[in-house]
This record gives C-alpha cells, structure tokens and sequence, in this order.
C-alpha cells in the first residue's frame, strides 16, 4: 500500500464494529485513505452504529439480523413467539435473559 492511497475494507461480519475498526486504525497509521467499508452482515447493534460514527466510517452491508428474522418468519423457519425472542435478544444481546 502506498500513503494516501484510497481504501474500501471488506469485512464479513459486524457486531460491535470494534475489531473492523482496529483495521481502519492500523491503515490510517500507514497512512491510507479510508474510503469506507462493506461487509454481508450486520447485527444492526446501536453501538456498532456509534462506534462507526465516532470513527467517521461509513458502513455499507449486503443484509442484517432484520432481514434475516423476516425471511426466516417468511419461510416458517420460526414460529412467532421464536421471533418475538430473536427481536428481544436483538434490543440488548448482553443483558438478554438476565434476570434482574
């Protein structure tokens, strides 16, 4: 890679977004220019949405976790109550079943 070369990183999976931004890290210290990323999936998290801000990447995926859940009820892969709690655990996948 050449400074200031123009950058698009290809990623397959995005949760919190932080090891994908490890890579925009260490390539902009080598001086590239980060165009962007693409990946083929997205939990849709609200923090991976903010850590992506924060980097000042724009994120571009091929699906996510909600088109999957509509897909999977489309094709009766899952029941309704299954997906009442795929959607749940979505909200806040760390604290999901924890019982308070």
């Amino acid at each position: 890679m050449q400074k200031g070369q123009n950058v698009v990183i290809v990623e397959d999976l995005i949760s919190t977004g932080n090891s994908s931004l490890m890579a925009v890290d260490a390539l902009r210290a080598a001086g590239a220019n980060i165009k962007g990323m693409a990946a083929i999936f997205t939990y849709g998290f609200d923090i991976a949405t903010e850590n992506f801000e924060k980097a000042n990447v724009d994120l571009f995926t091929l699906s996510n976790y909600q088109n999957l859940l509509n897909l999977a009820v489309a094709k009766k892969y899952i029941s309704e109550e299954e997906e009442q709690t795929l959607r749940e655990w979505n909200v806040s996948p760390s604290t999901w079943g924890v019982e308070v």
